[in-house]
């Protein structure tokens, strides 16, 4: 027993002792007179990550790679920052998760557990007539992104975006969203849909992937925006279904959500 609380002992310091170099957490500027809107950190610099228009429950999907569907016990409204942090030389995608944990404990007071809980989600499995989605040819995938020139995407011959391996891009015209994706795994698809759904139905509902497949995909679904369908166009969850072989399924199941037990509104002082 003493052993084990000396680990944990030392495993947390060990956690707290990662850190960004510098940070600077500032109230996000106005949104722009056209409409115009961004939030997210691009990191395109390997030395520092920049993001904007950041709230609280976005800055926590990210410090604990969970989406917001997960995510139980925050209060709304919360203001966005933008949000600077160097980064020290040699640092990896692990090490920047746990600084994303330790800035927002120290700077937001955030307070967290996990638990497992009985909710009401979509379960996503193979349809009847089998999966659609063509299986990745081996290559490997660009951390970086493919750069979009000022005009947009370049377009395959059905209209879709064509992307490097790893990346999605979604376009949207007439009321209709092309979405490709390339060598993606189910739960990439997963947490994409997550995202999606939330934005279509405005519930918070996760999905879960009953699918059993392993492998990576490419996807290119062309759907409605919103749950309402301008014609022959489908709406999200029929177009999974006619165009991937992917059925979408509402269901109570069991899933490990992160509850919230404290977090400021308003960070400390920089």
């Amino acid at each position: 027993m003493v052993r084990a609380w000396m680990c944990f002992a030392f495993c947390a310091s060990v956690a707290w002792g990662q850190s960004f170099e510098v940070v600077s957490i500032k109230p996000a500027a106005p949104q722009r007179t056209d409409g115009r809107y961004f939030s997210g950190c691009p990191n395109q610099n390997p030395a520092r990550i920049t993001c904007s228009n950041m709230a609280l429950p976005r800055m926590i999907a990210i410090a604990y790679q969970i989406s917001a569907p997960r995510i139980s016990g925050l209060k709304p409204p919360y203001p966005a920052y933008d949000i600077i942090a160097n980064l020290p030389d040699g640092t990896t995608k692990e090490q920047i998760q746990v600084m994303w944990q330790n800035l927002l404990a120290e700077r937001f007071h955030l307070a967290v557990h996990r638990e497992t809980k009985v909710v009401s989600a979509y379960v996503l499995t193979v349809a009847k007539g089998g999966l659609k989605a063509k299986e990745s040819a081996a290559q490997p995938e660009s951390d970086a992104g493919e750069e979009i020139p000022i005009a947009g995407p370049r377009l395959d011959a059905d209209g879709f975006p064509i992307v490097a391996p790893g990346g999605n891009i979604v376009i949207y015209k007439n009321n209709a969203a092309h979405f490709a994706a390339a060598s993606w795994t189910m739960e990439q698809l997963v947490s994409w849909l997550e995202v999606r759904l939330e934005a279509d139905t405005k519930e918070n509902r996760p999905v879960v992937d009953a699918t059993g497949l392993i492998g990576k995909y490419d996807f290119k679904v062309m759907f409605a925006l919103g749950m309402v369908s301008p014609g022959d166009v489908p709406e999200l969850p029929n177009a999974l279904e006619s165009q991937l072989g992917l059925k979408l399924e509402q269901k109570q199941t069991r899933i490990e959500i992160l509850v919230v037990d404290h977090a400021d509104k308003s960070p400390i002082e920089n």
